[in-house]
């Protein structure tokens, strides 16, 4: 099972609904900052780091169970779910 960092949500209609909220923030900003800047490498980077942002803050929203298709998985076994030790075997 791959570690909650790497795992793939599903987005619901709320998450999916976020997702755009986010990119139509983003583009805003891009809009106003080529507004002000002109061409060139500067605002070249200036783009790259507000993709990455998007990318994040996207990753972040998306990490949330309430955005979730069909919700948070359940959680892993607690301790009482394993069979006892005994220091040697498991019983």
């Amino acid at each position: 099972m791959p570690r909650p960092e790497f795992a793939v949500h599903m987005l619901n209609e709320q998450g999916r609904a976020k997702a755009v909220q986010l990119a139509e923030a983003f583009s805003r900003l891009l809009d106003e900052v080529e507004a002000v800047c002109p061409a060139g490498r500067e605002l070249s980077v200036a783009k790259t780091n507000l993709e990455t942002a998007s990318y994040y803050a996207k990753r972040a929203m998306a990490q949330q169970p309430e955005n979730w298709e069909g919700g948070a998985p359940p959680p892993p076994p607690g301790p009482e779910a394993r069979p006892p030790f005994d220091g040697f075997h498991r019983r």
